[in-house]
């Protein structure tokens, strides 16, 4: 099962997504060998987000486990942070966007993706 690190950036009642593929998700991705969960958020924001940057501390939030949009199992490993700047996509990343609350559920997530949102909604997080 592949562990993916993912941070949930909220600001304004929005939350920051990005589109890859077909599917909306949250910044971040896979972590690699001897890396911390904070060096992973931040390498993954570097490729996808370059002109963006974490500010302040980041807070864990959950695991969650279900398929990735592809259908492979994974664990997303969840921590709350602030991104700020430029969100302009990059990489693999074709499209980012502050998503309101209201709105949230219009957009293509994964199911996990869906998943997260659910319990952040339900801890009036979101």
């Amino acid at each position: 099962m592949n562990e993916v690190i993912s941070i949930i950036s909220i600001f304004c009642e929005e939350i920051l997504l990005v589109k890859k593929r077909n599917h909306w998700i949250l910044p971040g991705g896979k972590i690699q060998e001897n890396e911390s969960h904070k060096e992973c958020i931040l390498r993954e924001l570097g490729q996808e987000l370059p002109q963006s940057k974490l500010v302040g501390k980041l807070r864990y939030f959950g695991k969650f486990s279900g398929n990735s949009p592809s259908g492979k199992p994974i664990t997303v490993k969840c921590y709350l942070g602030d991104i700020r700047g430029n969100i302009f996509p990059a990489a693999e990343i074709s499209y980012s966007a502050w998503a309101i609350r209201e709105e949230v559920f219009f957009y293509n997530l994964s199911e996990i993706t869906k998943n997260i949102i659910k319990e952040l909604l339900a801890r009036n997080i979101l």
